[in-house]
């Protein structure tokens, strides 16, 4: 799972989107953020910004059209082109559309549409050509796989009928299909036939109702019009049933000298899922540039047009599938396909951008290339394997999703995969699950052979994804059985695995724990791959109590902390600066080892209900962040995106520190519909972008626009994959500092009313510049100094006794006007100056070695400089205020001549002095003003109304204006 930065603060706004199958076509997101606007020095252009609802703030993650993929040898022949929607496989040939439709891991049920009476060898073209490529490794002969396979937004039939075209297309979650009536055409020649269908009936509303096996198929009733100086002319039409599972078309009047239109639209009603038809979304993980990375399986690939009996174990395959930063696009879906079934459990990426992912699969001519094992070692189908289950595999897709390496990792018996992490720079992978074979890879492991008692042992496996053989595996067990359920890995390459046992003499090294205190036990193990045998056990603990514990996820920081999360059903499982110590029935829980696997904090994490912690993350201030499902009605809410629970169980996204005197829940949410929902990852990145997936069976998950319905059965046992972008956004206040006395003021509202509580810090020495920022990534923006080049700073805003001597550095020169921003988007926020004798702002990523990593030339010699996140995209960019003029520039570049401002705007007078912050936690930076004339703050939001918050008086002569989160709170 990717470790990724900070979120900065603890306001939820989200954005929301199903994924059926992997269609990636049913969309539960409908806001845009809007991005700046261009402009020049000359005119007022602003970017249009969303309002201050928090359902309403957010991209729009997952807002992709429906995908119908080109025929390129992945089909029956007679398909040319196939998409997927919620339940079914469209597959359209030269005789109509074939739906395939999903049945409880059964056979799939065929319906054919046809056009009765059509054109024989009509043209079929797509349309709207899409930059997302499809790419299938299917069986083991890679004269079999089909990659780089086109996609289109729409599919059209020329001619179908004479003067006649049919185009599919979908819209607001539905296939759609327009039939083009030319002028002077008759429309009563179009004559559908239902092959496969039960019965035909029309219901109240007109709707066409097509029953196959006790499920149905619906056509909403046409919607007919003609175009009329761009308007739409609506056309009485209705369907009329005819014999023989014959539909017609019955058009009202219209002129026929223009083109008519009828466009019926499409739904599977009542598709019923089950554990074999399912598809599921595994995990997420996200990359510097905020592509997003999915995994898990997804229905039949089967994409005959008949009704033959089907293997019922080939239920389709793994999947990993690549989305552009805002989820607008699909960027590549790769699909790993077997003779029998093939799921993925985890999804990992390196820092150029190559998506690593496992899982299990029961298929014989799984498809490798460049393979570690190119075949699988179990004895398949014979009496004398001990589970004759699944494999393990790990595989390796490049930057457009072509398959690098994919590999076996397996024994004889049964395997099954769990958590994968890799390097930045890709050289080694990490994976981690449990075994049933003896014969399971042992290189240079501390245990080898396994040490079966009445389960299977946990494994680690390290190594290059080049076909070469592990630098490291070992078994990891007692006399009962283990399951490693995930892995991390800290900077220097040692792995963490995470898991519960059964046995009560598993190895234990350097132990908080010592004992299985229960039936069943969560552990934790560090390894030192880079060493062998005994030597590579770092530690080993035991983490639970008297009831059973179950650990699930595991994040570690760079330098070796470990956070660990699961549901514990023990009333005594070890507490320490605990945020909530009460077990009420299952609780999740949240617990932290130091680098020498002692703890430092545990707490739980729950309700009245079932709690389960499934997956956790952290940014780069060790704020951690987690995901699971929840029954309880009073799960701890902290300023949630969903109050309340909505269904049986929802899932949850949580946000939490932990530590000596700081444990704190910072927010919590559930995220949930009236069916049911579990988080199964998530992954941060920058310092506000939250990424979860999950399965749900609701069709009205919240969004950020309200709920978009989708057609779901509430009550069955079906689920799909959902995958949520969640915003997390920080409202700045401000302060003031005091040269004189060398005090920061820190104002903890920006209200000119209400609670106006302050810090005050004591910092600094005559001569110094002060410039605040958060230093460390834990969403708390804290003290600095600047004084000719040299720089001080701490980490926490108090008064006086901070033991700890101000970190120091060296950037800039005499004459620099400090600033500090994130610069690369990854939480921290670091150094840089404005240099008024060149106006160039030198912006450093470092806090240990500064140095002019981007260099932007922009303003005058008398500009003031400002920085922010002016655009929403996570990264901070300069601005200038000009005193002459009351004029700010801003812009997006971080490097380079920008061209002209990409916003520019009136706002102050010649003494005023600029601030920057986000005052109404959307997202985007905003500029401020200070007069010192009248100690008055004014804040704007960058809209076009100007100053459209209420003005704050504070301050005194001869201070200098700040802005800031102080408190790491709303």
């Amino acid at each position: 799972m990717l470790i990724g930065s900070k979120i900065s603060n603890p306001k939820f706004y989200g954005a929301l989107v199903i994924l059926a199958g992997v269609c990636l076509s049913l969309v539960m997101v409908s806001h845009t953020k809007a991005r700046a606007a261009g402009g020049n020095a000359d005119t007022d252009a602003r970017p249009e910004r969303p309002n201050n609802s928090p359902l309403k703030q957010t991209d729009s993650f997952g807002q992709m059209p429906f995908i119908f993929e080109r025929n390129q040898g992945q089909a029956d022949k007679t398909v040319k082109f196939l998409g997927r929607g919620p339940g079914y496989t469209l597959l359209l040939t030269d005789q109509g559309a074939t739906f395939k439709l999903r049945q409880n891991g059964q056979p799939a049920s065929t319906v054919k549409m046809e056009l009765v009476g059509a054109n024989a060898g009509v043209k079929i073209t797509g349309s709207d050509q899409l930059a997302a490529k499809t790419n299938y490794y299917t069986g083991g002969d890679p004269r079999g796989w089909h990659t780089g396979v086109s996609n289109f937004a729409r599919v059209q039939y020329h001619n179908v009928y004479a003067g006649i075209d049919a185009v599919y297309y979908a819209a607001n979650n539905d296939l759609e299909y327009d039939l083009i009536v030319a002028p002077n055409t008759d429309p009563s020649v179009i004559k559908l036939k239902f092959t496969g269908a039960e019965k035909l009936s029309l219901d109240q509303n007109g709707n066409l109702q097509i029953m196959v096996n006790g499920q149905v198929l619906e056509q909403r009733a046409p919607v007919s019009y003609q175009e009329n100086n761009g308007k739409r002319e609506p056309i009485e039409s209705r369907f009329a049933l005819t014999e023989g599972n014959q539909v017609s078309f019955v058009i009202g009047a219209y002129d026929h000298s223009r083109p008519l239109f009828v466009d019926p639209a499409m739904r599977y009603l009542t598709y019923i899922g089950g554990n074999n038809g399912d598809d599921s979304l595994a995990s997420v993980a996200v990359d510097a540039q905020q592509n997003t990375y999915l995994t898990g399986s997804v229905d039949s690939t089967d994409f005959t047009t008949d009704n033959a009996p089907l293997d019922p174990d080939n239920e389709g395959g793994a999947f990993v599938a690549k989305l552009n930063p805002n989820g607008t696009q699909l960027l590549y879906l790769t699909i790993f396909d077997g003779n029998d079934v093939d799921s993925a459990a985890d999804v990992a990426v390196d820092n150029f951008g190559n998506a690593y992912i496992t899982g299990q699969t029961r298929s014989d001519d799984f498809p490798v290339h460049n393979a570690y094992q190119d075949s699988s070692p179990r004895c398949l189908r014979v009496n004398n394997c001990y589970w004759r289950e699944t494999d393990t595999f790990v595989a390796k897709v490049n930057g457009v999703g072509l398959v690098v390496n994919s590999t076996y990792l397996a024994g004889r018996d049964s395997e099954l995969a769990a958590g994968i992490a890799v390097r930045g720079n890709g050289d080694l992978v990490y994976v981690t699950g449990y075994t049933y074979s003896a014969d399971f890879p042992d290189i240079n492991g501390y245990q080898s052979g396994g040490a079966f008692g009445n389960g299977g042992d946990a494994f680690l496996t390290v190594m290059p994804m080049n076909g070469g053989a592990p630098i490291y595996s070992t078994h990891f067990g007692g006399n009962h059985g283990e399951s490693a359920e995930d892995v991390a890995i800290d900077a220097a390459g040692n792995a963490y695995i995470t898991g519960d046992t059964d046995s009560d003499d598993l190895p234990i090294r350097s132990a908080f724990q010592t004992n299985n205190l229960g039936g069943s036990d969560s552990f934790i193990a560090k390894f030192n791959p880079f060493a062998s045998g005994d030597a590579s056990l770092v530690y080993s603990t035991y983490l639970g109590g008297a009831g059973g514990d179950y650990a699930r996820g595991i994040a570690v920081t760079p330098q070796g902390k470990a956070y660990v999360t699961g549901v514990t059903g023990s009333f005594n499982f070890p507490m320490l600066n605990a945020i909530d110590t009460t077990n009420q029935v299952n609780e999740a829980f949240v617990t932290a080892f130091n680098t020498n696997g002692s703890l430092f904090a545990s707490t739980f994490l729950g309700g009245n209900g079932q709690d389960f912690g499934n997956a956790i993350t952290l940014d780069v201030g060790e704020v951690v962040y987690l995901t699971g499902s929840t029954t309880s009605a009073d799960f701890p809410r902290s300023f949630p995106f969903q109050n309340s629970r909505a269904g049986a169980q929802d899932a949850f996204v949580s946000k939490l520190r932990l530590g000596p005197a700081t444990s704190a829940l910072i927010s919590s949410t559930y995220l949930g519909g009236t069916g049911s929902e579990d988080g199964k990852g998530i992954a941060v990145l920058g310092n506000k972008h939250i990424y979860v997936v999950g399965s749900t069976t609701s069709n009205d998950l919240p969004t950020s626009g309200g709920a978009v319905k989708h057609d779901v059965v509430l009550g069955s046992s079906n689920s799909q994959g959902f995958a949520a972008h969640l915003l997390d956004t920080q409202r700045d206040t401000v302060g003031v500092y005091e040269p004189a006395a060398t005090n920061f003021l820190l104002r903890n509202t920006i209200s000119p009313t209400g609670n106006a509580s302050i810090i005050s810090v004591d910092f600094g020495t005559a001569g110094d510049v002060p410039v605040t920022a958060d230093w460390n990534g834990d969403g708390i923006d804290t003290t600095g100094t600047f004084n000719a080049g040299v720089w001080r700073y701490r980490n926490l805003n108090v008064f006086s006794g901070y033991l700890t001597p101000p970190f120091t550095f060296n950037f800039g020169q005499i004459g620099d006007i400090p600033v500090a921003g994130d610069w690369n988007g990854n939480g921290i926020e670091t150094p840089g100056v404005y240099r008024p004798s060149t106006q160039e702002f030198l912006l450093s990523d470092s806090l240990t070695n500064p140095q002019a990593n981007h260099v932007v030339k922009f303003g005058v010699a008398s500009d003031l400089p400002v920085v922010g996140d002016w655009n929403g995209d996570g990264i901070d960019t300069p601005g200038t205020y000009r005193p002459s003029d009351g004029r700010f520039r801003l812009t997006n570049a971080i490097t380079g001549i920008p061209a002209a401002p990409d916003n520019t705007f009136q706002l102050g007078a010649n003494q005023d002095l600029p601030i920057a912050g986000d005052w109404n936690a959307d997202g985007f930076d905003d500029v401020g003003l200070w007069k010192p004339s009248t100690f008055t703050f004014s804040f704007d939001t960058n809209k076009a109304d100007g100053t459209d918050l209420p003005s704050l008086v504070f301050g005194s002569a001869g201070n200098l204006p700040l802005a800031g989160e102080w408190e790491g709170r709303p």
